[in-house]
């Protein structure tokens, strides 16, 4: 089922979707909700981070914030030359890990086919990624009752700032 609100007046709607079958016959209720207040998308500040291919470590990392439409601009002119994973992420609950449950998440090209950038001292990129809000990333450990860890990506070591 889709909905679309174009048109409506703000306000609660509410109705019903009837499922008739062999099994019988089952009534779902269901609400919409459109609302008078008009908002922007926004995954909030990003942290960018390179991982290094060999090491799987984080070499760089950069605070993203305040998008010019939607484009966030990363500077890469103090990276050494080699070749990377980019991640994008959100650190909705400030452990120094991007990417944890919950929060947006997104690599180049994208979460489930990721390539490697490869930085020059002449690299000029302009790259998309596509974000999944609330990606687990399970790591090879498990905790006691033998349930899988999960975590995101680990930031460098060096303080955080906020603006």
């Amino acid at each position: 089922m889709t909905a679309d609100r174009t048109g409506l007046a703000p306000g609660e709607y509410t109705g019903s979707i009837r499922i008739s079958s062999s099994a019988g016959d089952l009534s779902v209720p269901v609400r919409l909700q459109v609302s008078a207040t008009t908002f922007s998308s926004s995954a909030g500040v990003l942290f960018a981070l390179l991982i290094d291919s060999e090491s799987d470590e984080t070499s760089y990392q950069q605070r993203l914030a305040n998008p010019a439409d939607g484009v966030h601009e990363l500077d890469l002119s103090d990276v050494a030359p080699g070749t990377y994973a980019l991640v994008v992420g959100s650190d909705m609950d400030n452990d120094n890990f991007i990417c944890d449950a919950g929060e947006a998440c997104g690599a180049y090209p994208t979460l489930n086919d990721e390539a490697p950038i490869e930085i020059s001292e002449d690299s000029s990129y302009s790259l998309g990624i596509s974000f999944d809000q609330g990606r687990f990333f399970s790591s090879a450990a498990t905790d006691e009752s033998g349930s899988a860890v999960f975590k995101g990506f680990r930031y460098k070591d060096a303080a955080k700032t906020v603006d």
